[in-house]
């Protein structure tokens, strides 16, 4: 026998909540639909220069298809073929195979880099969104080999198919072509785990625009003054092989045994210089010759006002090459790293060995 109370929660023996939940649902997913492809047919509409200059461009940098179609992993795992811009040689599908696109590779096209850098390539996925494939935020899609040979085994990385996939991910925003699987899987896990209302999509799909807009808006300056200047005669266009290597002024190593010792003091030195799989160091005390841990710390000039921006990177090390200075007051240690997370290899990568180029 029901009372009052609970009679007014059912109707046939059905909850009215549970209904009424499902309806709202229903409803938000319309409206979500709805809005997005609004907001997709305006991008296209004004993307329509750049579906008729970018083809062009493609033609002119050499033979091959306008555009790339792939297999894509979406949601629930369900393939589809996804739209690009081709920023790739014709076959270079064959021979990267189940890797990443790197520089060594050599694949990218003249016009391709310049597309990547600035995401235009990705705009035909824009059709993509109108046929239910992706939307305009969210994870972006795999291919399936690359998920079988390097993400598979990735903790975490399986609830990105829970929702639909982007063509513009949330690691996407803060991090460039080269950052590690890991990192950006971990970034859009984080992003998933949390509610986000249809106004936050909206802003994060704006700031999204405006990053990229003005990005485009930059890389095009510099092209085209580089170009002019090239043409009158009064600079050659540099390449990246030439780029001068610059001392990192402000940037510190604090080091100890990698196994936990207590009558070791940490010792500071000076790091002289980094590359990708090493740092060369100068320190005034010897240095354990067993496995390292260290601190690296760099300190950047702000943007604006007088505080500097410290930047920690936690990296585990061992000697390679150990050598008296020329003055034999310091020891010179070259010491082979390994950053101890996804994260700190990023942030290596970006504040220690970009720093060195100028």
């Amino acid at each position: 026998m029901l009372n009052s109370a609970t009679r007014d929660h059912f109707i046939i023996g059905k909850p009215i909540i549970t209904n009424l939940a499902k309806k709202q649902s229903t409803l938000a997913d319309l409206f979500h639909r709805a809005l997005t492809a609004l907001i997709t047919l305006f991008l296209l509409t004004a993307t329509i220069p750049f579906f008729l200059l970018i083809p062009l461009l493609i033609k002119l940098s050499g033979s091959g298809p306008i555009f790339y179609r792939g297999a894509r992993l979406g949601l629930n795992k369900r393939p589809f073929i996804m739209y690009k811009f081709r920023t790739l040689q014709p076959d270079a599908q064959q021979i990267i195979g189940a890797s990443l696109v790197t520089e060594k590779n050599k694949l990218v096209t003249p016009i391709g880099g310049f597309l990547r850098e600035t995401r235009l390539d990705e705009l035909p996925q824009l059709i993509n969104v109108l046929k239910g494939d992706i939307n305009l935020i969210g994870p972006r899609p795999e291919r399936p080999e690359i998920y079988e040979h390097i993400c598979k085994n990735i903790p975490g990385y399986d609830k990105r198919f829970g929702v639909k996939p982007g063509v513009m991910g949330y690691a996407q925003l803060f991090t460039p072509h080269s950052s590690p699987k890991r990192l950006r899987s971990m970034i859009d896990r984080l992003y998933l785990t949390r509610k986000r209302t249809q106004t936050q999509e909206l802003l994060l799909l704006a700031k999204a625009i405006w990053l990229l807009a003005r990005k485009a808006v930059v890389l095009t300056w510099k092209i085209t003054t580089y170009t002019w200047k090239w043409i009158i005669g009064k600079a050659p266009l540099k390449e990246r092989r030439e780029l001068r290597r610059t001392q990192l002024k402000k940037a510190c190593a604090f080091i100890h045994p990698l196994e936990v010792d207590s009558d070791f003091r940490e010792i500071q030195c000076r790091v002289v210089d980094v590359n990708k799989e090493s740092v060369l160091i100068r320190s005034r005390y010897p240095l354990p010759s067993t496995a390292l841990l260290l601190r690296l710390e760099n300190n950047l000039a702000p943007r604006s006002g007088n505080t500097p921006k410290r930047k920690i990177v936690y990296c585990k090390g061992e000697m390679s090459i150990q050598r008296p200075t020329a003055n034999k007051r310091c020891i010179e240690y070259v010491i082979d790293i390994e950053p101890i997370t996804p994260l700190n290899e990023f942030k290596y990568d970006k504040y220690f060995v970009l720093s060195v180029i100028s």
